[in-house]
């Protein structure tokens, strides 16, 4: 196999953002939101009455981002990739939160983390993208047209028309066929 760059999202592909976000939601809100009911990139095109305000407002808070639990899954296959020999590069957009993620990701992996904080992840190189995503999937793939996009399946990218990964064995095969090409 050949060893790639793997550029890797954090937020709902290793990090299970949904979860955590639907949990504070619905503990400051009343309500009772799940992950399913998410349907739209933009959660609160998906909860009457909520604004884009008071959803966005949660991932502000001090601590947010350091206690989502990890994606199932994920963590042993990301350390596999890399104990494989690929190089691993986290890359995320992040308005709030920076050392809140640095600080999850050097707890959870035993390597030397990499991480690209950035909404504009077409500008980063690398032989596969993985991410939930469209839009940054498909400008990554415009900009890197010989790379892999691998769409992290959710509710809310059903309409991605490429590959998709429901879960991180499905990755970790995706990866393996695109290093024996």
């Amino acid at each position: 196999m050949i060893a790639m760059r793997l550029l890797i999202d954090m937020d709902g592909v290793v990090a299970d953002f949904l979860s955590h976000w639907c949990e504070v939601f619905n503990e400051r809100y009343n309500q009772k939101l799940k992950p399913s009911d998410i349907k739209t990139w933009r959660m609160h095109e998906s909860i009457p009455g909520a604004t884009q305000e008071a959803c966005e407002d949660l991932i502000w808070e001090p601590g947010f981002f350091f206690n989502l639990k990890p994606i199932p899954g994920a963590i042993k296959a990301i350390e596999q990739l890399h104990e494989q020999g690929h190089e691993i590069v986290f890359v995320t957009s992040c308005l709030a939160g920076h050392a809140d993620k640095h600080a999850w990701l050097k707890r959870y992996f035993s390597f030397p983390v990499r991480v690209t904080f950035t909404a504009e992840k077409y500008l980063v190189k690398g032989d596969v993208l993985i991410d939930d995503y469209m839009v940054n999937l498909q400008q990554w793939q415009a900009e890197w047209p010989d790379g892999m996009p691998i769409c992290f399946a959710a509710h809310y990218n059903e309409q991605w028309q490429g590959l998709r990964a429901y879960d991180w064995d499905s990755v970790s095969m995706l990866i393996a066929f695109w290093g024996l090409r």
